[in-house]
């Protein structure tokens, strides 16, 4: 294995406990209840869980200090569970969603799904993905130069360059996903209380949290 790129820093710890406690809160209020057992909620509750074993695997690779790339590569994974997920419930027809069932992909082009997303759910604009993330994304998980160039040092040498700030990014991005996504199962299930409940832990257990990192040198 490659030698260790950076010492584990406390404030890296503290977002990995953060990360995990709110997985827990999240996946106890959320889909572990279980939801209502139409076709349509039922393909979402299965990307909402396939979500959160996504988050779970990333976490674990970023904790370790010397698989970041393998991380970093999830974070597509995440982004795309998440935009298919909601695309599904809010988006397609009945007969769409028994193609996906059925193994069809009758999916817009990516950059649509976040639009049309956005629009179901206010058209503020601030769910769609802009093609130069979609793009890095992409880079990420197919070795792309956004990989390459982070497995050399300054100086040249063949070691792993991953930033303590991308870390944290791809780490609070992704639990803002499961944060997200969670809430919205739970209201779309009539359970307002247990999204209320995701929603104080994000901001208890993480948003403060990155905010006090944010501040820091």
């Amino acid at each position: 294995m490659p030698t260790l790129h950076r010492e584990y820093p406390p404030k890296l710890g503290a977002l990995v406990a953060n990360a995990r406690r709110f997985h827990e809160v999240a996946w106890h209020a959320g889909p572990e209840k279980g939801a209502s057992n139409t076709v349509r909620m039922h393909t979402f509750s299965g990307f909402l869980t396939t979500l959160f074993e996504h988050h779970d695997s990333t976490v674990l690779l970023l904790e370790t200090g010397k698989n970041d790339a393998s991380g970093f590569a999830l974070a597509r994974v995440l982004v795309e569970t998440f935009y298919r997920g909601l695309w599904v419930y809010l988006c397609a027809s009945d007969e769409q969603v028994i193609e996906i069932r059925n193994g069809g992909e009758p999916y817009p082009r990516f950059i649509d799904m976040t639009q049309e997303v956005d629009r179901r759910l206010g058209g503020t604009r601030k769910l769609e993905l802009g093609r130069p993330i979609w793009s890095a994304l992409n880079g990420f998980t197919h070795t792309g130069l956004e990989q390459l160039s982070r497995r050399f040092n300054s100086e040249g040498d063949l070691v792993p360059d991953y930033s303590l700030e991308e870390v944290l990014l791809v780490l609070s991005s992704g639990t803002m996903l499961v944060s997200t996504m969670s809430q919205f199962f739970c209201v779309v299930s009539k359970r307002k209380a247990d999204a209320d409940l995701i929603s104080n832990s994000w901001h208890a257990l993480f948003n403060e949290e990155t905010r006090e990192h944010t501040d820091q040198p």
